[in-house]
């Protein structure tokens, strides 16, 4: 797979004045507004530059392409995410705290999902980008690394490499969480995240 580099991916040049923040605002927002009416795969540099109001090649000043973008807007997601990660996982000390951050991570992370509905169109459109599902697994990496300290701390016997435990919990809740949201029927999506929060604990407690 091609490495993303992390201090090249997002912009070909870092926004720093407004006026510059805000015509990338812009392009993003337009980019999120295009995913949600029509997918990913549809959605052109043309279209982009359309909806933010802008020349394609003004777009091309801070991005160099769809790709870039996405990137963007998987990094503001990621960002989130390990926030979140930090204020639930950092207190953990026992068992019972690690039982009740994964929950809470569950629980957090379908609302994510619920409140942004752009999140699973972005996240399928990443898999059929090998640069974006990279730093997607990049991501996870960092956020793992949290978790799993956290994990070592709650359980010190454990030998299992504990980041490595930390990403598959994370693969599972985020398949959870798209899992629930295809559910037509509202406690299905209930469901889902009952039997995700199950299993996310059940791998955390089961590694030895």
């Amino acid at each position: 797979m091609m490495k993303v580099d992390q201090s090249e991916a997002y912009y070909r040049r870092k926004p720093t004045q407004s006026r510059s923040i805000q015509r990338v605002d812009q392009v993003l927002e337009a980019t999120r507004q295009g995913i949600l009416d029509g997918g990913y795969e549809s959605l052109t540099m043309n279209d982009i530059a359309q909806r933010a109001g802008m020349k394609r090649s003004a777009i091309y000043r801070y991005f160099s392409g769809k790709s870039a973008i996405m990137v963007s807007l998987i990094e503001l997601h990621h960002e989130d995410i390990h926030q979140l990660v930090q204020r639930l996982f950092g207190p953990v000390k026992r068992q019972n705290d690690l039982v009740d951050a994964i929950q809470s991570l569950v629980s957090s992370y379908f609302q994510l999902f619920l409140d942004d509905p752009v999140l699973p169109a972005v996240w399928m459109g990443a898999q059929g980008a090998p640069e974006l599902s990279e730093l997607c697994f990049q991501e996870n990496e960092k956020i793992g690394r949290i978790i799993g300290h956290s994990m070592k701390r709650a359980r010190p016997s454990m030998s299992t490499n504990p980041t490595m435990v930390a990403i598959l919990l994370l693969e599972l809740i985020g398949a959870s969480a798209r899992l629930a949201l295809q559910g037509h029927r509202v406690n299905s999506r209930d469901e889902v995240e009952a039997v995700g929060m199950g299993s996310a604990v059940a791998i955390a407690l089961g590694a030895d």
